[in-house]
């Protein structure tokens, strides 16, 4: 499973895979969609569940914690469909944030810089 963080006395683990063998030779990812934080306080990990939109199935994401605000962020990663034959990779450019106190995900919307290109006045 993927731990994504520590903010204040809380960390927090999302949707992570788990390789599992089926056959001596043969692994198949398995998916959790469950939620944990764990309490530094107490030391000891709590399954939580999260109000809001949250993010798909997906690994290899970046994240960051924001401790003073008590929220982390949550950037790309990429969801694999496997079949015996083939597998079909999903690769996300979106970016989610997490509220830690009250557990709540928000997807931020991403827009493109300015453009920083002067315009030139014309002579008449």
């Amino acid at each position: 499973r993927r731990v994504h963080g520590q903010s204040g006395s809380k960390q927090s683990t999302k949707k992570g895979t788990q390789k599992e063998s089926k056959k001596e030779i043969e692994e198949k990812g398995k998916e959790f969609t469950d939620f944990w934080c764990f309490d530094f306080d107490k030391m000891l990990w709590q399954q939580t569940k999260a109000s809001g939109i949250h993010p798909s199935a997906r690994s290899g994401f970046s994240m960051v914690s924001q401790a003073n605000k008590k929220r982390c962020f949550f950037f790309g990663g990429v969801h694999d469909n496997e079949t015996d034959e083939d597998l079909n990779s999903t690769f996300y450019d979106n970016l989610f944030e997490l509220a830690l106190e009250k557990p709540h995900w928000k997807e931020l919307k991403l827009k493109k810089p300015k453009s920083k290109v002067k315009k030139e006045k014309t002579k008449q």
